[in-house]
Order: C-alpha cells, then sequence, then structure tokens
C-alpha cells in the first residue's frame, strides 16, 4: 500500500513516479550510459597536482597523542579532570562517573573527538560558566537512541557509491574524518557504517559528471520538449528539467581534512568534468584554524590561477557565536547575548577570515546550521550567531530542524517545527535586512521545505528545493496541528 504522505504529494500534484532521469538514462538502452569509465586529467590539471605535492603538502596537527586530536570520552574525561580549578569544569563528578561507565554506549552513538584548538577556544571562559557545548557528551544522548539509519532516505539518490545526486547539483562524501565530532551530527551514520554509506571514487565521480552532462545533451536532441512557461528543456518521460551539472558539494566528514594534494586533486577532476561550483562543507575553521596556512592557501590560488572559471565556496557550519567570537558571561557564570555589546573576533581565526575575503572575487564563504536544544534554542543566541556572521563577511544560509538521526530526542526535545520557526523569527528582532537572512527549512526525502509562516495553530511550507529539480506552481502546503492526535508533534 503506498504511504500517506505519498498520496497527499500525488494528490497536489508533486509527486507522479518513482522513476528518476537517472533510472532512464541507465534503463534506456538507446543511451551511452555507462557511468563508469575511467576519467583522464589533463596535462594542465596533472601539472597544478604534481605542484602542490611537490611544495604545498604536509600533515597538520589536531592535537593529542596521535596529531589526531583527543579521542574517545575516556581520554577526555581524564584530560578535562587533570585541569586546574581556574578553568570551567563541563562535569561534576557525578556526571563523570556516569559517562565513564556509560563510555561504550556513548562511543557506539556517536565517537567522541576534540581538538586541541577547539578545546582550548572552550576552556577561554570564567570558571563559572555555564557552558553549552556542542561537542562534549552528556548522558542524556543515549537515554533514548532512536532515529533512523539513512535520515531523509539519501541513498535512495546515490547512483554511485559515495555520491547523491538529489537536486540539481551532487554531493560527494570525500572524507570519513573529522578534527571534532559534532554530537547532533547528521552524518553520523556515515561514521557508524550503519547506513552503508561510503567514501567517494573521484575517478567515478567526475566520469559520472561528464557522461550525465553528455546525456543531457543527447535527450534535449531526440527526447524532450522546449517548456514556455519556464523556458527550459523538459525530458519527456521523467518531466524533469533537463540541466548540465555545473555545482557539487565535498562532504563527509571534513574535505579539510584532507591532504592539500588530495582536495587539489579532487577539485581538478571536478573542474575538468564539468564542474563551475565547488561547496566546501567544513568546520575546521573553529575547530583547527591552522590547517589555513600558507601552503593552503598557495594550493588554492595555483588552482584558480589554471581554473579561474570556477568559484570556491566554504560551506561552515557554526551553530553557536562563541565558536567565533570570544564568550561574555555575567557574575552568575551566565553567557550574555548582545549585539550591541564589544566582542572580540577568535585571534587564531582572523588571518583565515582575512584570507577568505582577500580572495571575494572567487571564494564565498556560507554558514548554515541546525537548532540543537541546549545550545542555541534561544533568539538571543541565533540573533547574536546571524548578526556576527554578517559582520563577519558570513553570509548566512539556512537553518535547519533537527532531522531523525540516533538520540534526535534529545537533541530536538520540546523544539517543535512552529516552535523552532517562532525562535527564528523573534531572533531576527532588531536586526536589519542584511542581518537576518535566516530561514527554517527541514530536510525530507523528497526536498527542503522552508518554514514561511504559522497562523491559527496551522504551519506554512513552501517548497523550496524539490528532488531533481522540480518546480511547481503549487508550492504551498499547510499542515493543520489541531488534526495531530493528542500524542502526536510537528517535527
Amino acid at each position: 500500500m503506498e504511504p500517506t504522505w505519498k498520496q497527499r504529494l500525488r494528490q497536489k500534484g508533486f509527486y507522479h513516479d518513482d522513476r528518476k532521469l537517472q533510472d532512464f538514462f541507465i534503463d534506456d538502452s538507446n543511451l551511452n550510459n555507462d557511468f563508469s569509465h575511467i576519467f583522464q586529467i589533463s596535462q594542465k590539471g596533472q601539472l597544478v597536482i604534481n605542484h602542490v605535492i611537490n611544495v604545498s603538502n604536509k600533515l597538520y596537527s589536531r592535537g593529542g597523542k596521535s596529531g589526531e586530536g583527543y579521542i574517545d570520552i575516556k581520554e577526555v574525561l581524564n584530560l578535562l579532570s587533570s585541569i586546574n580549578d581556574h578553568y570551567p569544569h563541563f562535569y561534576t563528578e557525578e556526571e563523570r562517573v556516569l559517562l565513564f561507565q556509560n563510555a561504550n554506549n556513548i562511543q557506539q552513538r556517536m565517537r567522541v573527538k576534540v581538538s586541541a584548538a577547539y578545546l582550548k577556544h572552550a576552556l577561554n571562559i570564567p570558571a563559572n560558566a555555564k557552558h553549552p557545548n556542542p561537542i562534549l557528551p552528556k548522558i542524556e544522548e543515549i537515554k533514548d537512541i532512536t532515529g533512523e539509519n539513512d535520515p531523509s532516505n539519501q541513498n535512495r539518490f546515490s547512483f554511485i557509491p559515495g555520491l547523491l545526486h538529489k537536486y540539481e547539483m551532487l554531493l560527494a562524501y570525500v572524507s570519513i574524518n573529522c578534527s571534532s565530532h559534532c554530537k547532533y551530527c547528521y552524518r553520523l551514520d556515515l561514521f557508524s557504517g550503519i547506513s552503508d554509506k561510503e567514501k567517494a571514487n573521484m575517478l567515478q565521480v567526475a566520469s559520472y559528471i561528464k557522461t550525465f552532462n553528455s546525456l543531457i545533451d543527447k535527450v534535449k536532441q531526440e527526447d524532450s520538449y522546449w517548456d514556455e512557461k519556464t523556458r527550459i528543456w523538459v525530458h519527456k518521460k521523467s518531466g524533469e528539467a533537463l540541466f548540465h551539472i555545473r555545482e557539487i558539494l565535498f562532504s563527509g566528514g571534513d574535505p579539510m581534512n584532507l591532504p592539500n594534494s588530495t582536495l587539489i586533486r579532487y577539485m581538478v577532476l571536478t573542474a575538468e568534468a564539468g564542474i563551475k561550483t565547488i561547496r566546501i562543507g567544513t568546520k575546521e575553521l573553529v575547530f583547527n584554524p591552522d590547517r589555513f596556512d600558507d601552503d593552503f592557501w598557495n594550493a588554492l590560488d595555483l588552482f584558480h590561477k589554471y581554473y579561474n572559471d570556477v568559484r570556491i565556496e566554504f560551506v561552515g557550519h557554526y551553530v553557536h557565536p562563541y565558536e567565533l567570537i570570544d564568550a561574555k558571561t555575567n557574575a552568575q557564570g551566565e553567557y550574555e547575548y548582545d549585539i550591541y555589546a564589544e566582542y572580540h573576533v577568535r585571534e587564531n581565526i582572523k588571518p583565515v577570515l582575512n584570507a577568505m575575503n582577500e580572495r571575494r572575487t572567487w571564494i564565498g564563504h556560507i554558514n548554515q546550521f541546525p537548532i540543537i536544544a541546549g545550545i542555541n534554542d534561544s533568539p538571543d543566541v541565533l540573533r547574536l550567531l546571524m548578526y556576527w556572521t554578517n559582520r563577519l563577511s558570513i553570509t548566512m544560509h539556512n537553518i535547519y530542524a533537527c532531522r531523525e538521526i540516533f538520540g534526535h530526542k534529545y537533541f530536538r526535545q520540546e523544539n517543535t517545527i512552529d516552535v523552532q520557526y517562532k525562535l527564528v523569527e523573534q531572533a531576527k528582532l532588531g536586526l536589519s535586512g542584511i542581518e537576518n537572512h535566516g530561514r527554517l527549512i527541514m530536510s525530507t526525502e523528497y526536498g527542503k521545505m522552508e518554514v514561511i509562516g504559522f497562523e491559527k495553530n496551522s504551519v506554512l511550507l513552501r517548497i523550496n528545493r524539490f528532488m531533481h529539480g522540480k518546480k511547481y506552481d503549487n508550492s504551498l502546503i499547510k499542515i493543520d496541528l489541531n488534526k495531530l492526535k493528542p500524542e502526536q508533534k510537528f517535527y
């Protein structure tokens, strides 16, 4: 039987066929549909890669015994317990004992890892501060670890291992490593292996891009029609718009954990396959800012010299303003969030921000993040974060509702969609039009839903991005909360 949600989408005209454009390409014997042929890097591309290998390549330390940061909850707890009383204590003795006793369960849900730079900044607050730390675990996280193996069913849109093609752009898992591990990580299934996701073979990804774009050209000539209303070519069988792939998101894990030579090689491969925008999803600016050293910028400048039509977008995941600026607390140790107060930008991220901003004609810097209970679910926290990202020339993109990861109930708590929408709108009070660009987004299997309003106990949603780049005239959905059962909540 067809699920109710799918029936509703079909009734509204949002959903017609389970098959995607790629499925037609694979099934159609008349098309050259081999996505696995070997991609050849040009002589120019090999020159760039070899130069980076010989001149701008090195290992980057994140602290700890192995250079990978402080790994495992027990190592982190032992480190924190050795710190003197001039620093804040993140755990009571009772909490520490419970965490030790439940260490295996904590590690199984999401492995604990903290970089030296991030921990040093976290400790740069008064000893009595109540610290809402997004990295250090709490025992409550494992009281209910229900959730989905693969939130939003992303594997449905993976046509080759490690690559997602859900929208008009691609997402590639280029790394399965981060300098620190966020407790609420939306990709914890990639780290744990429970969803069979794996790292992408970027030669295969480049072949996919090249082949797909060639097939688009072929289908435009043989099996499409020109839609006068939207002014685009449309595939006759699937009804999908025929667009070339021109953008890719390097994700994981954190791509900035890769050596310079590997990162540049992946950039060269995708640029030569036809990509014009490369997004690098990273939190390394706050986890390990020394990673952005002269060797890295020299490598990036060399890439830009030879591929100057490719734009780079660093997509940060800064969930709290005090990841970017030094904290302020009152006499009781409570954090203060005031857009009119004087704050200081973290010293070790200033050179990175300056280097990015010097290259603004071809490098962008974006922030997107989820609302996490106990971390940023307060209007003043969100307001200060939006204000300071704008001050630092970081473009505010999306604010996400918490996904159905394992343990999501702790990270979401009572923040239903209507509550989160009100938080975001309240946070915009006092901000100007260029400062208040955050929008609340729900990530679903069939696309991104933007929450645009709340009235008479109903939530209004708009289709922000639908799968396969489709767009519909009737893009508004109204959720009547009065129709929910007493035990139900709209998350």
